[in-house]
């Protein structure tokens, strides 16, 4: 009977012995999740300290300008509906009611609209001008701020040709 207890005793033994090692290999487990918890926050903690130090100013300086570029494309396409609802007439027969005059000027101004001009003036006289002829249309302009000056080459209701130039005066 001593052998049957001393092996039912060391049966417990050897059981015991092998529910504390895997409750050990558990918990070594969780000191390595709970090591790469803290390595993450030692992480953060430096991505943190990294993300102070950087500056803003150029950041926040961009989009200020950023904001002007699109004000400006705002007032561009002002510009170019003002310019499309002067040279659109409303009439049912545009074909009829509209003179070549009336034609090449909202082309004109369309077309420099286009490209990024404001505040145009035609200066040449387009009440007796045919489409077929060949026109200088002498425009003001301005691009930005600066003024412009110079000439749109039409010929059979088309732009050939557009030569604009800055009328401000160059420095040496």
């Amino acid at each position: 009977m001593d052998y049957v207890l001393l092996t039912l005793l060391f049966i417990v033994l050897l059981a015991g012995f092998v529910i504390a090692h895997q409750r050990l290999l558990k918990f070594e487990s969780y000191l390595k999740e709970v090591g790469e918890l803290t390595e993450l926050k030692e992480r953060l903690k430096s991505m943190s300290e990294a993300l102070k130090g950087m500056r803003t100013e150029g950041v926040e300086g961009q989009i200020e300008q950023l904001q002007k570029d699109f004000q400006a494309m705002r007032q561009t396409l002002v510009n170019i509906e003002r310019a499309l609802s002067r040279s659109v007439p409303a009439s049912n027969s545009p074909e009829e009611s509209i003179s070549a005059g009336a034609r090449i000027c909202g082309l004109v101004e369309a077309r420099l609209l286009e490209i990024g001009y404001s505040d145009l003036h035609i200066i040449t006289d387009l009440s007796k001008v045919s489409l077929e002829d060949e026109i200088n249309v002498v425009v003001e302009c301005k691009k930005g701020e600066m003024p412009y000056k110079g000439k749109v080459v039409t010929s059979n209701g088309a732009i050939r040709e557009i030569d604009m130039r800055s009328s401000a005066p160059l420095f040496p």
